[in-house]
């Protein structure tokens, strides 16, 4: 089905302001899966990824926990990279990166 233009930036106006995409589906007669394709195509803002993510999530029964943007002590990861690139550090510059990093998965 084709709905017009005036349509879907009425939609996507109505979600971007706060409204959930429930609600819009609801209000304006569309279905959920069509708005969240019309999102896709839009350039949306951090906050509004978000609001779509967690409505995507929530609607299949989970939910969301953001981590704040810059948390390397919440990452494994980071905590590795930092014990790598010690052990770098104090390594003879002889040794290869890749026996560093199999080293240290070995060990």
């Amino acid at each position: 089905m084709s709905y017009s233009k005036d349509l879907r930036t009425r939609v996507i106006d109505y979600i971007e302001n706060g409204g959930s995409i429930l609600s819009a589906a609801r209000i304006y007669k569309v279905g959920r899966s069509t708005i969240y394709r019309w999102l896709a195509r839009v350039e949306l803002k951090p906050i509004h990824r978000k609001t779509l993510i967690r409505e995507l999530v929530n609607g299949q029964g989970h939910e969301v926990i953001f981590l704040p943007k810059y948390s390397p002590d919440l990452n494994d990861i980071e905590h590795d990279f930092g014990a790598l690139k010690k052990k770098r550090m104090y390594e003879g510059k002889d040794k290869s990166i890749d026996d560093i990093i199999r080293d240290y998965c070995a060990s």
